[in-house]
């Protein structure tokens, strides 16, 4: 008995439409151009959506857009006098460099930070573009399902709109799996040289590349496999070898060396969560949290694994090799849930794929068919094929929804500009400022680089550099430290004025209640205070 669902289908009204949408899918298979505009244009209007707001939703916004500030007016800088008490104050490397010069002339023709916006949504375009360009390279059918299958996953959305270098080491890394698969070694190495400078996660580059080596090598014929050992050598040796000169040549070596030692062993690897309050990116992603933020994306991954064991003879090994890829990545974001921004487009890649490779050769039709009567007979076509459907206007409308709050309610652009015009006023030169949270340092530093501070970007960066200043700091912004509050403030540290955020209610009172500390400014985000010298007894 049929369907009503199928009943639907047959209405001349939705039999118009498929119609009418084949017709423009089939223009635009025959206008390459046109598509990839049509998709730049989708995913640029969907980022504009997302952007326009008057906030950022990660503070380290601000960072990238003073940074890029300052490479335009100082050039290259080794030190960073700004974070004192830090590892980086006196051995600092610009790990996301290359990004930093592509911003220069967003922030410089343009209001900084709404340039900083503008490029991200051209950045963000620019990623989705080239992701459906490796579709299309990669001979996927219908790219179009998991072009908007990416701009529906809210985590890789959110993350991709951060005003970071992750929307351009998106575009660049699809790009470098294109060159990958194809064996266009000379141009995986000039590819691979640029990641490094753009973006420190660089080291996950390599690890693919190793995945597509050892997908590729076990998987082949036993009379190729000599050859194919030699082909993946080349591609390993052109990736490795463009990292390798990356890393001999950049504008920051040798320092880049120990803030990469700092920031993919001490922070990505080793990371000391369970020590320090890292930032949240950093923390594990629940499993059952992980499979309801990407449930589309899962899905789809699920549906793929589940065709490529039933057709395993006829899929390919660089299926294999996402299947690998998409594992580990899942492994990596249970971990740390920064990860879920490569974990999306992978799985993605890895379900199209499949797909591509259980129907290769078959006609599409017979093939429909032949699932609809199996989900039939094993009882499941109403829970895998008709109850997915259902959910997924509901789960994409969640979603991107979901996205543009986190950026609505994010983090206002004139958040402690007044305050920081008021120290910038009164404050002397390279006067230090006790802050009370590390994630305030980007925007007091954007809005005032006079000053110096204590840490910033992250406190393992604190912590390496003194541990016990670091537990000193941490007892006095929560409001722990009473007997020793002016001796860390003033002598230990050598403030000379407090900065408390609003967040911190408990260490204002404490700072506010202490003889040597007096309130010099007050607005709705920020309270001031100047400390005072105690007369020596």
């Amino acid at each position: 008995m049929p369907f009503a669902w199928v009943r639907i289908t047959r209405h001349p009204l939705v039999a118009a439409i498929v119609a009418l949408r084949q017709a423009f899918a089939h223009r635009l298979a025959r206008q390459p151009i046109l598509a990839y505009l049509t998709v730049f244009t989708a995913a640029g209007l969907l980022s504009v959506w997302v952007q326009s707001t008057p906030t950022f939703a990660d503070p380290d916004s601000f960072y990238h857009a003073k940074m890029a500030l300052l490479i335009s007016e100082r050039g290259i800088f080794t030190q960073f006098p700004w974070l004192q008490f830090t590892v980086l104050r006196d051995s600092f490397a610009d790990h996301q460099f290359l990004y930093h010069v592509l911003l220069i002339p967003w922030v410089r023709l343009l209001p900084p930070l709404l340039g900083l916006k503008l490029a991200t949504v051209t950045f963000f375009a620019t990623a989705v573009t080239a992701f459906y360009a490796l579709l299309r390279s990669w001979g996927v059918t219908r790219v179009g399902w998991p072009t908007g299958l990416l701009l529906a996953t809210s985590p890789f959305v959110f993350r991709a709109n951060l005003a970071k270098a992750q929307p351009l080491a998106f575009a660049t890394l699809f790009v470098w799996l294109i060159l990958l698969t194809r064996a266009r070694l000379r141009w995986l190495a000039v590819l691979s040289f640029f990641y490094v400078w753009l973006y420190g996660g660089w080291p996950l580059m390599v690890v693919l590349a190793g995945l597509h080596a050892f997908a590729f090598i076990i998987l082949a014929p036993a009379g190729e496999r000599h050859s194919a050992l030699r082909r993946q050598a080349g591609s390993v040796g052109a990736v490795g070898g463009g990292v390798l000169l990356a890393l001999l040549l950049h504008p920051y070596f040798p320092h880049h060396l120990q803030f990469y030692w700092n920031q993919i062993v001490q922070i990505a690897v080793i990371n000391y969560q369970e020590t320090i309050g890292v930032g949240g990116e950093w923390y594990p992603y629940p499993a059952l949290e992980l499979l309801a933020a990407t449930s589309l994306a899962s899905f789809a991954a699920l549906v793929g694994l589940t065709l490529y064991v039933l057709t395993w003879r006829r899929q390919t090994p660089r299926t294999a090799f996402l299947l690998l890829a998409t594992a580990l990545l899942y492994a990596m974001t249970l971990r740390s849930r920064r990860n879920v921004e490569y974990l999306v487009p992978l799985a993605i890649l890895f379900s199209a794929d499949a797909l591509r490779g259980s129907i290769a050769g078959q006609p599409l039709r017979p093939f429909w068919n032949e699932l609809k009567t199996f989900l039939r007979e094993q009882k499941l076509f109403l829970a895998a094929v008709v109850l997915p459907l259902l959910m997924v206007p509901y789960l994409v409308v969640r979603d991107v929804a979901s996205v543009r709050g986190a950026f609505r309610d994010g983090i206002p652009l004139t958040r402690f500009a007044a305050a920081s015009g008021w120290l910038q006023a009164n404050a002397p030169p390279d006067a230090l400022i006790f802050h009370s949270d590390w994630d305030d340092f980007p925007m007091l530093w954007y809005y005032n680089s006079q000053s110096r501070y204590l840490v910033g970007l992250d406190p393992t960066f604190m912590y390496r550099f003194d541990r016990v200043r670091y537990g000193e700091w941490e007892r006095v912004t929560t409001g722990r430290e009473r007997a020793r509050l002016y001796e860390i403030v003033a002598e230990r540290f050598g403030a000379a004025f407090v900065f408390v955020g609003t967040e911190q209610e408990s260490m204002r009172k404490l700072v506010a209640g202490n003889p040597g500390f007096h309130e010099v400014y007050r607005d709705p985000e920020a309270t001031i205070f100047e400390v005072l010298p105690l007369p020596r007894l």
